[in-house]
């Protein structure tokens, strides 16, 4: 009996059906009979290990189990050369791959189906995703590995990829050394400190070293002060307030020329240590004087007289020429062994020179401030506010603790390395000037200074001396602000700041299409 074979139509149903349709030839007087095709078992082996027959376990196959119309067909071809039904099977257990270009349609190993689970890509061809591998949109777009260092992009949480514009993209990331720096501190936030004559950040003085020994808010009596006569004259003596300041009021010009009205307060001033005092006045009236404001320092004294165009200094009989009638002005003495110093509204007066001009003796050697007409027949009037003396010497003391904070700097950028600080600075012994760093992405503007400070959540570091490296828990921010911490122990000194500088390195990362 002669087998004939026919070819299937169907490339892509060469595994699903027949591959070849072959029936037996009925010899010469024999009825041509039906039969259905064998049913075989067949396997592409993808293990290295050797094949063992149809029996061998199947999770070692590409395919599977396959169906082949086999049956001694006779009609060798190169899936299966020998014509015994079953496929060729090389040394090593495997299916011989098939040459380039080969067609099973014409007699080749046939091009597996794509929607299998085992699809082999040819080399022009895409390799299937797995299920937890990001696949790029076209485009040519960057996707970072999971081991990408700083140098490299990555997407934040809250980044998408960039939409497929049909343009080549690029992550660019820049890595960047920066320095927050300051020179001058005009825009720093300052308390109890001063920025000096020098530009110098430093303790300021303790103002309150400066006692007030008179406010004009009630009668000096009443605060702590004598007056002379005991009882004074009726409508020599008024309180009375212009604008803010309040003020007692001293008219001499009202009572005999045998008279004279004034307060003193007691206090202890040493004139080899020195002192320092201050007064505001303004000259209502002059017949003689308006006014007198005097320093008694045992066996010396200041005495400063008010006329209503000038201001005299005893001891070193000179007169500052000024108007004294428009407002009130701040007058302060500062005196010590033979020397002295005037000041009108916080300015040295240039035409008072002072050196080795206190000299002024103190008959009475008494101690005390005084505020008034001191001389009988001395007709004119004044107001006096907000007496305050220091008795300690010349130089008022610093304040022990105080800080500086410095304007907020922006990196424009992430910061992911950090420097150290740098400080032109003076130290001495008994004081200390440490800083504090912080950290944000958002900034705000504060509502009692009108300045821009860092807004929450915020990390600050520990106090840091000049030299010392920043945390690494600045990493990650793109604003910075400084804070500089001073303190003293001797408050006749204090540590003193001219530069500040923190460096730092940023990564800018952003996507550019070209």
């Amino acid at each position: 009996m002669t087998i004939t074979c026919e070819k299937s139509q169907s490339l892509m149903a060469y595994i699903k059906s027949p591959r070849f349709s072959c029936s037996p030839s009925p010899s010469k007087g024999e009825k041509k009979a039906k039969t259905k095709p064998k049913v075989v078992k067949f396997a592409v082996r993808t293990s290295s290990k050797a094949y063992k027959g149809p029996s061998a376990p199947a999770s070692n196959y590409a395919v599977g189990f396959g169906v082949a119309s086999l049956g001694g067909c006779g009609q060798p071809n190169s899936f299966n050369p020998n014509g015994d039904g079953y496929p060729t099977i090389n040394k090593d257990g495997m299916q011989p791959p098939p040459d380039k270009g080969q067609d099973p349609d014409a007699g080749g190993p046939p091009k597996l189906d794509k929607g299998s689970d085992q699809y082999v890509p040819q080399k022009d061809q895409t390799v299937p995703p797995k299920k937890d591998q990001y696949v790029p949109p076209k485009g040519d777009q960057y996707v970072p590995p999971k081991d990408i260092g700083v140098d490299k992009y990555q997407p934040k949480l809250d980044q998408s990829i960039p939409k497929d514009t049909g343009k080549p993209v690029d992550f660019g990331c820049i890595k960047t050394t920066g320095k927050y720096s300051a020179t001058s501190f005009s825009g720093a936030i300052t308390n109890r400190v001063v920025i000096n004559t020098s530009g110098a950040v430093v303790l300021d003085k303790d103002s309150t070293a400066l006692k007030s020994i008179y406010t004009g808010k009630t009668l000096p009596t009443s605060q702590g002060w004598t007056s002379t006569p005991a009882s004074v004259p009726s409508g020599t003596v008024t309180l009375g307030t212009s604008g803010s300041i309040n003020h007692v009021g001293i008219d001499n010009s009202k009572v005999t020329g045998t008279v004279a009205v004034y307060y003193t307060y007691p206090t202890k001033v040493d004139p080899i240590k020195g002192f320092i005092a201050k007064a505001k006045v303004k000259v209502l009236t002059q017949k003689q004087v308006g006014g007198v404001w005097e320093v008694n320092a045992g066996s010396k004294k200041v005495r400063v007289i008010f006329f209503t165009d000038k201001v005299f200094v005893s001891g070193s009989n000179q007169f500052h020429k000024m108007k004294t009638t428009d407002k009130f002005h701040s007058f302060e003495l500062v005196a010590k062994g033979s020397d002295l110093e005037f000041y009108i509204d916080g300015t040295k007066s240039t035409q008072i020179n002072g050196k080795g001009k206190f000299i002024d003796t103190n008959s009475s050697n008494s101690q005390n401030v005084l505020i008034g007409m001191p001389v009988a027949g001395w007709l004119g009037s004044a107001q006096y506010a907000d007496v305050k003396l220091y008795s300690g010497g010349t130089t008022l003391p610093h304040n022990k603790k105080g800080d500086i904070t410095l304007a907020v700097h922006d990196t424009k950028a992430s910061i992911c390395a950090v420097g150290t600080i740098k400080a032109k600075h003076t130290m001495p012994l008994n004081t200390q000037l440490a800083f504090k760093l912080c950290g944000s992405n958002k900034t705000k503007t504060d509502t009692v200074t009108g300045k821009k400070v860092l807004d929450t959540p915020i990390t600050c570091s520990q106090s840091l001396k000049p030299g010392s490296s920043l945390p690494g828990s600045l990493k990650g921010f793109q604003y910075l602000q400084a804070k500089g911490d001073f303190s003293t122990t001797d408050t006749s000194i204090t540590p003193s700041l001219s530069e500040f500088e923190a460096g730092y390195s940023t990564l800018f990362c952003s996507p550019t299409i070209k």
